[in-house]
């Protein structure tokens, strides 16, 4: 026969939450990681951009300045190399690297390319921005409800209306560095979450 123990040493009755309560408490847990999840990608999407941006811009210039300096040469700004015929090779060669570059930019669109990942860091950075100050109400509050259920969906929907189904190829390592510097960055492992 089991001895009993004394009244003030037996454990408290905790009473379990109804099969409802506990329900919403597991759905709350779930939006909340949503949440947390969208903003991550958000804030990813915004370095990713910016580094698109960066790539871009740093050959674009070059490309430029090389088109730029190729009209010059050639005679599209009257400076008369050509007058001189010992520099025709030269001018030829500078010639056609220009009309190469031209084509090359018309058909890569950098000048599009760099406008486009402006648009998305900017976008992607105010809904980021948002979403940060959700989740510092959520974690101040340290409760998560209906009104913060239905501002993380308009979010959401608002990500819809411009997230590029694609985004623009980039490395692995590149893609790695991105999340390694958000991961450095953003204390995410930290944050409240519903029991």
């Amino acid at each position: 026969m089991p001895i009993d123990e004394p009244p003030s040493l037996a454990a408290p009755h905790v009473p379990k939450p109804a099969p409802e309560a506990a329900a919403a408490n597991e759905d709350s847990r779930g939006r909340v990681e949503q949440l947390y999840r969208s903003y991550l990608k958000c804030v990813y999407s915004t370095d990713y951009f910016k580094a698109v941006h960066h790539a871009t811009s740093r050959f674009g210039t070059l490309f430029d300045f090389a088109i730029g300096l190729g009209a010059a040469v050639s005679g599209g700004s009257g400076l008369g190399i050509l007058a001189d015929p010992r520099f025709a090779w030269a001018c030829g060669i500078i010639t056609t690297v220009s009309i190469i570059l031209t084509v090359a930019k018309t058909t890569y669109d950098w000048p599009g390319k760099l406008k486009f990942a402006s648009d998305m860091v900017e976008k992607f950075g105010r809904l980021s921005g948002k979403y940060e100050i959700l989740i510092d109400e959520i974690r101040y509050r340290r409760v998560f409800n209906q009104q913060y259920d239905e501002t993380y969906r308009k979010l959401r929907d608002e990500e819809v209306t411009f997230s590029p189904a694609l985004f623009p190829p980039m490395s692995i390592e590149k893609q790695r560095e991105i999340q390694n510097a958000i991961k450095q960055r953003i204390d995410y492992k930290s944050w409240w979450r519903p029991s």
